[in-house]
């Protein structure tokens, strides 16, 4: 009984003391977007404001079929040149962590598998740091 009371209160205590989290899609690379966030408050978005972010960045992992008429979004046109750029770097073995978070927001965004994820490619893969970072960007 004595145990569970210590286990408790030492659980208690680290969850009131743990700095907040926040969950999300972290890109370095690009700016913010969504609601800005100061020292006196979260100005929230308004509404066509969010309904025209949304559609950014669902635009962006729509891939335009053969033969349609209609070219890539600029946004997506970025992101899969950034892509391209952060695939290269992981492939000559140069990729930092951080570059490789960016990776795994462009990959997520774009919602493509890419050969990051074949066993001839280990770069990404085995990065001792980061193992959270990998896990999103190849699911195995």
């Amino acid at each position: 009984m004595r145990t569970q009371f210590v286990a408790a209160i030492v659980l208690g205590t680290s969850l009131l003391t743990m700095s907040s989290l926040r969950a999300g899609l972290y890109n370095t690379a690009e700016p913010m977007e969504g609601p800005v966030v100061a020292e006196s408050g979260t100005k929230a978005l308004g509404f066509s404001q969010f309904e025209d972010n949304l559609s950014t960045l669902i635009g962006i992992g729509v891939e335009q079929p053969l033969g349609s008429k209609q070219s890539d979004s600029p946004k997506r046109k970025h992101y899969l040149a950034r892509r391209d750029e952060l695939l290269e770097l992981a492939r000559t073995g140069r990729i930092t962590v951080q570059e490789r978070v960016n990776l795994s927001a462009y990959l997520i965004r774009l919602r493509g598998k890419t050969s990051c994820c074949s066993r001839t490619w280990p770069p990404l893969i085995s990065c001792s740091a980061g193992w959270s970072v990998l896990s999103l960007t190849c699911s195995r």
